[in-house]
């Protein structure tokens, strides 16, 4: 990443972290990865499990152990 330190500033005219920043790094890494041939390594394709349900089940484990944490008389 930091090889495009200078590619950034120049486009943005900073270096801090942000989302522009992040989005041209993730091109820069496509870009290079496309060239390469190996996109593989760095990206996979995006299911609708990953997209729909990961962050439902990851809510219900959630509420699941706070509800856990409000019954257990113990703690």
């Amino acid at each position: 990443m930091e090889r495009f330190k200078e590619e950034l500033k120049a486009k943005t005219g900073r270096v801090s972290k942000s989302d522009d920043g992040d989005a041209y790094l993730l091109w820069k890494v496509d870009e290079l990865s496309l060239v390469k041939n190996n996109t593989h390594r760095y990206f996979r394709l995006l299911t609708i499990i990953d997209v729909e349900l990961r962050p439902l089940l990851m809510k219900e484990e959630l509420l699941y152990k706070n509800l856990q944490r409000v019954q257990d008389p113990v703690n």
